[in-house]
């Protein structure tokens, strides 16, 4: 329980019965350390967490889950992508809010953080 208790807030509010599905990326290696183990022992701990769960697929681990993509756009701009889709639209320009940007965009390629999308 007590690494358990390190993994911090976990969303809530409103009705407890009602399942709110949320995401929470953890850095292995940060948790591991925060957590007082190793991080095969960590991957073992979150893969019983999933399979004890009260409902099924209400937790779901992807381990190795990439924190970042590169993406090199080579027949078509990716503006004009973006213009013809709403998806990559959404990922490499997410508004006029720059705090909010998913992707930095540096010598051609576009690097899109996963953990903020």
């Amino acid at each position: 329980e007590e690494r358990i208790a390190g993994l911090g807030d976990l969303p809530s509010g409103g009705d407890a019965a009602v399942f709110r599905p949320f995401a929470r990326f953890f850095d292995e290696k940060i948790q591991a350390s925060k957590m007082n183990c190793r991080t095969p022992e960590l991957q073992t701990i979150f893969a019983i967490l999933e399979k004890v769960a009260s409902q099924p697929g209400n937790i779901r681990v992807f381990f190795s889950f990439p924190g970042t993509l590169k993406l090199r756009f080579y027949s078509m701009a990716a503006d004009e992508l973006g213009r013809k889709d709403p998806f990559v639209n959404l990922l490499l320009h997410s508004g006029a809010n720059p705090a909010k940007e998913l992707a930095s965009h540096r010598s051609g390629v576009y690097t899109v953080s996963t953990v903020r999308a």
